[in-house]
């Protein structure tokens, strides 16, 4: 295994140094394609490019220590002025989110999450986190682990309106609930917290979880008109059969809701970029053209999880899936040529720079253990604290 390697076209991957699917594609017998979906849908609102507006993605490469997203408290988020986030979507990164903007600097201090993301946490003013979505509790994509998980952080109010739950329990939604007993609990655990959502208590944050509204137009803050002040969003209702009910702007509900928001971000669901100008793209879907995993029209290359059938599913689906693609490969390998060299010492002295690059599955257990290393001498201790320079962890790795 090597890493720290750019595969594709230089400009496709935004790196100096990369080599070209192409010439991957000729040193190895079979090329797999397993690099998932790392951009993201817009909302496609007004006032989507104002600051403060960040996709949900880039939050949390943010507190997870992605090197290319370590500055963003620097730049664009700073949480000592936020008081009001709002989170537009409902699957669980929307949740995830929530939870670390909801939790205390205690709570996360002992956690993996990167050093840099505690201190600017630790700072934070945010008073209320909102979780929007434009259907109903029904269709909501999170699982019951993450809505149950705000139930138990210490200081935090969770609340759901049952005025809102009953909007979307149209009978189309109540045919989506039988037999089907995940959803049942999900429902379970919603009606629970709605019914305590009126009770007052001493909690310093709220995240509320909203239901039928969708994101109409982002305002900005009249303090300072380059950034975001709030977000304007329509009432919705649900229309359609069981499983494809679709949600639809509620006519009778003339004026729209204004959500105070100095966050917000955009977790409506995540896209695949292409990496080369030869891969075929589904402009639809932004998956590749495949059949069964085979590449259309490229001769023993494949392709698996979101990057084959979209930004849906779990580990559990992307095991199916990965089989599907493993055992069409199998059936076509021996028509591949065999290579009388290593590949990859083919490609080194082809392209020097991976001589010193290119970190190997040994270099990357150096890293790790120095991370573990480092989170057990910090204080307080903690999983790891996570290398987040690539000059520190190539040295790292190197040394």
């Amino acid at each position: 295994m090597f890493s720290n390697v750019a595969i594709g076209d230089s400009e496709a991957v935004r790196k100096p140094h990369s080599i070209p699917l192409e010439e991957l594609r000729r040193a190895y017998d079979a090329v797999v394609l397993a690099y998932g979906a790392s951009s993201d849908h817009d909302l496609r609102i007004p006032g989507e490019n104002l600051d403060g507006v960040l996709s949900a993605r880039s939050f949390v490469n943010w507190y997870n220590g992605h090197p290319e997203f370590k500055s963003l408290h620097e730049q664009t988020l700073n949480l000592k002025n936020v008081k009001h986030v709002v989170i537009v979507g409902q699957g669980n990164v929307a949740l995830d989110c929530a939870r670390i903007l909801a939790k205390s600097p205690a709570e996360l201090a002992t956690t993996d999450i990167s050093a840099h993301a505690v201190k600017a946490l630790e700072n934070s003013a945010v008073e209320t986190v909102t979780v929007i979505g434009r259907r109903g509790h029904v269709q909501a994509a999170f699982t019951i682990k993450e809505i149950r998980e705000l139930t138990k952080i210490d200081g935090v109010h969770p609340r759901v309106f049952q005025e809102e739950l009953a909007l979307g329990m149209t009978s189309a939604s109540v045919k989506e609930l039988e037999n089907n007993r995940p959803k049942k609990r999900i429902t379970d655990l919603i009606n629970t917290i709605a019914a305590e959502s009126t009770t007052t208590m001493e909690k310093k944050r709220l995240v509320d979880i909203r239901f039928l509204l969708n994101p109409a137009k982002v305002v900005p803050s009249l303090a300072d008109s380059t950034k975001v002040g709030s977000l304007e969003v329509e009432r919705t209702k649900l229309v359609g059969e069981p499983f494809a009910q679709k949600a639809v702007k509620d006519d009778s509900v003339s004026s729209p809701i204004t959500l105070p928001c100095d966050l917000l971000l955009k977790s409506v669901g995540y896209k695949s970029e292409s990496i080369s100008s030869t891969l075929p793209m589904n402009a639809r879907n932004h998956t590749v053209q495949n059949e069964k995993g085979k590449v259309s029209d490229s001769p023993f290359l494949y392709v698996v999880g979101w990057l084959k059938r979209g930004p849906s599913g779990i580990i559990g689906t992307n095991i199916g899936d990965a089989k599907e693609t493993v055992a069409t490969m199998i059936n076509e390998l021996p028509e591949a040529s065999k290579h009388s060299t290593d590949p990859w010492q083919l490609l080194v002295q082809q392209h020097p720079f991976l001589s010193t690059e290119a970190v190997t599955w040994e270099e990357v257990q150096k890293m790790d253990a120095y991370e573990v290393k480092a989170g057990k001498q910090s204080n307080p201790p903690k999983i790891r604290e996570k290398l987040v320079d690539i000059e520190q962890m190539i040295q790292v790795a190197k040394s």
